[in-house]
């Protein structure tokens, strides 16, 4: 089972929009998936009351039940598992780091998200694993412009973290969706929105195989 951390200093950055997509990405390609929602708002838990379906399952835990619970989706033969943060909890985001194998940091292109990052590096830096893998997700890009470039010229230049090749543009298929409790890849699976998850999914998934690749030579 392979965990993935959603992580963020800040609130509104596109955590649980980022878990959840991802999820369903998952579930679509017949993976048995787990999110772990970390956050007392339940922005997961919520959605998942909206959808109304089994799958992914979406399980509401504290961060020192995290461990175990984790345990548990493993015993029980989960192929993912995605933790979804809260922002400014620093227990949920450290013991997420100390247990991830692949970390995805949502920001928006904006001078406030973009400081937050420092502190974040800090923490993934004294908590994580050397093997964590991370990526700084640009979300909510503008449509038009090159904004997004801006920012990642920012986050690798000024914080040296590595940037995800794809982002994720301001689009209504991700808001529209989350109210029918669905996601961008079944509300419009054709449209740009769904695309970019793909994108990003696949990027999981490459990641995902290097991390077998390095286990089994390592």
């Amino acid at each position: 089972m392979k965990i993935v951390a959603i992580l963020g200093q800040k609130g509104g950055s596109g955590k649980t929009t980022v878990a959840t997509a991802l999820a369903v990405r998952a579930v679509q390609d017949d993976q048995s998936v787990a999110i772990f929602d970390l956050d007392p708002q339940g922005s997961a838990t919520h959605w998942s009351e909206r959808r109304g379906a089994d799958t992914p399952a979406v399980v509401s835990c504290q961060a020192f039940m995290l461990e175990k619970m984790l345990e548990k989706a493993k015993e029980g033969g989960a192929d993912l598992a995605i933790i979804d943060t809260p922002g400014k909890i620093e227990g949920a985001a450290s013991a997420s780091a100390k247990l991830a194998d692949i970390v995805l940091i949502p920001v928006r292109a904006t001078a406030l998200d973009l400081d937050a990052l420092s502190e974040l590096k800090s923490l993934l830096l004294i908590h994580g694993k050397p093997s964590l893998v991370s990526y700084v997700v640009i979300n909510a890009a503008p449509v038009q412009g090159r904004r997004h470039e801006d920012a990642r010229a920012v986050i690798e230049q000024m914080h040296n973290l590595t940037v995800a090749p794809v982002h994720l543009s301001q689009r209504n298929a991700f808001a529209d969706a989350a109210i029918a409790g669905q996601t961008a890849s079944e509300y419009e699976p054709k449209g740009k929105a769904a695309a970019e998850i793909d994108a990003l999914y696949s990027l999981i998934l490459s990641t995902t195989r290097n991390l077998k690749t390095e286990v089994t030579h390592g």
